[in-house]
């Protein structure tokens, strides 16, 4: 019944793209019925909710998932979906539909996944870490270089009271970030502290040290960040 109601859900959601991408969906929309049939094991697979009652916190990146997402699959198809949420534990963006009252959400497989769009985010594809496919969060995107945003999880284990051995509250998730920055073909990971970026910018160093300055720009700030690379890129 899910597979049904999955493949209708999809059908309508990837003709309402159609109608404002058809630059992205030149065949109509991936409205043939043969390719949605094949959705299910191709893109995705259902599962169960990954919230834990034992855990302080969430591995989501949203705290609701009242988010409209364009999802944008290897075949080239793109859907709109709503009610979506990035896992952060798994790297991947799960759907949440709106009839499901049993736990279940419809997890896309990264692999197959090539951009998504979700709020004003943008998500895409690259590998790294030997060769892994993971979702990263584009923070600028240009000709010499790029930036993008991985996020991470880990579990804070809650402090043991040492008369009674008794935990004191629950464990927490914790959610964090670092940057990888992509050029000449390459994407490694970069620690954003100002002798790592002014040494990927090495050939503009002198200017982009006064541009920093100048504008007094942290690298603890996304927006911040954007304006830099920005900069750079523009030179």
């Amino acid at each position: 019944m899910k597979k049904i109601f999955l493949l209708v859900f999809l059908a309508s959601a990837t003709f309402a793209f159609a109608q404002t991408s058809s630059e992205i969906l030149p065949d109509g929309g991936g409205n043939n019925s043969s390719d949605l049939q094949n959705i299910n094991s191709r893109s995705g697979f259902w599962i169960n909710s990954t919230t834990s009652n034992n855990l302080d916190g969430t591995y989501y990146l949203y705290d609701k998932w009242v988010n409209r997402a364009q999802v944008y699959v290897s075949s080239g198809k793109g859907y709109n979906i709503p009610n979506c949420n990035f896992n952060v534990k798994f790297n991947r963006f799960e759907a949440l539909l709106d009839n499901d009252t049993k736990g279940k959400v419809f997890a896309f497989n990264t692999r197959d996944v090539t951009k998504v769009k979700i709020g004003p985010k943008t998500f895409v594809t690259r590998a790294i870490d030997k060769g892994a496919t993971y979702l990263l969060e584009v923070i600028q995107m240009g000709e010499k270089v790029s930036l993008y945003k991985a996020y991470n999880s880990s579990i804070i284990v809650a402090r043991v009271n040492p008369m009674t051995q008794v935990p004191m509250g629950n464990n927490k998730v914790d959610i964090e970030s670092s940057y990888y920055v992509e050029k000449d073909g390459n994407i490694e990971l970069v620690k954003m502290k100002k002798s790592s970026v002014l040494k990927v910018m090495a050939n503009k160093k002198g200017e982009m040290k006064t541009f920093l300055k100048e504008n007094k720009l942290s690298l603890s700030e996304d927006a911040d960040l954007f304006k830099i690379f920005d900069h750079y890129n523009a030179l």
